[in-house]
This record gives C-alpha cells, structure tokens and sequence, in this order.
C-alpha cells in the first residue's frame, strides 16, 4: 500500500513526515529562508565578500549560513539546487548562491533559490529596481 500523501507538508512545518526532528528543521530553515547567521552579501565581484563566497563551494555556504547538514543538502536539495548546472552544490562556487540574482531578479529560480528575500530586502534589483548598495 503506497504511503498517504501530506497535504501543504510545508505549511504543517512538516509535521507527520517521516523525517526525524533536526531533519525537519533543517529543511524547514532552508524553505523559509532563515539563515542562523548573517548571509554574505558583496557589493560588486571582486571585492572581499565576493572573493570570500568564491572560496568555498555552495554547500559551504548553505552549512554556514542555514546551519544545516551535508547531508540534508545532499539528499533533498543538490537536485533542485544545483541540478541545471551539471554539478552538485560541493562543486559549484559560493559566490553563484547571490550572483545569479544579478542575472534573474524576482523569478521561480531566484525565489527557490532564497534569493528573493535578499534582493527585496536590499531593494537592490527586487522587480527591476535599479542596484544601489547591497548592504543598504
């Protein structure tokens, strides 16, 4: 008999899943965009932030920011992640986490992305607003 689906899983913070407690709050955190420490932000490529995030791989960065596990990421988020790339999230850049957001403001892939809420929220390309700072 197959399983029941769960419906709006995401909305009863995954509640009846049958994924372990840390499990669901990792993916959770990921989900809804809350980072556990300040996200890196640069404000143009080439400066400090920017040389910092192309240093280490994007799983890094997910781990750093979201507090999450390797193998959280691995296994429910590389797919989605980083699946159009060719490459998992330990091969790609840190750096592509804020830079395509440059390159696709306010779209499905920026909002899946977690981008959304770091372009609106620096009003820096959020719907075609013009960039000023990234930290304003």
């Amino acid at each position: 008999m197959d399983a029941p689906r769960k419906t709006d899983p995401f909305g009863k913070k995954l509640e009846g899943t049958a994924f372990d407690q840390k499990t669901r709050n990792e993916i959770m955190r990921l989900n809804d965009d809350q980072p556990v420490v300040a996200p890196l932000l640069y404000n143009y490529p080439g400066d400090a932030v920017s040389r910092q995030l192309d240093s280490m791989t994007l799983e890094d960065y997910l781990i750093r920011t979201y507090g999450v596990s390797r193998e959280t990421i691995r296994f429910f988020v590389a797919g989605e992640l980083s699946g159009g790339f060719g490459l998992a999230p330990d091969a790609l850049s840190g750096f592509l986490r804020q830079s395509l957001a440059l390159y696709l403001p306010c779209s499905v892939l920026a909002r899946r992305l977690g981008l959304r809420t770091w372009l609106c929220a620096t009003k820096s390309l959020c719907c075609g607003a013009p960039r000023k700072n990234a930290r304003n």
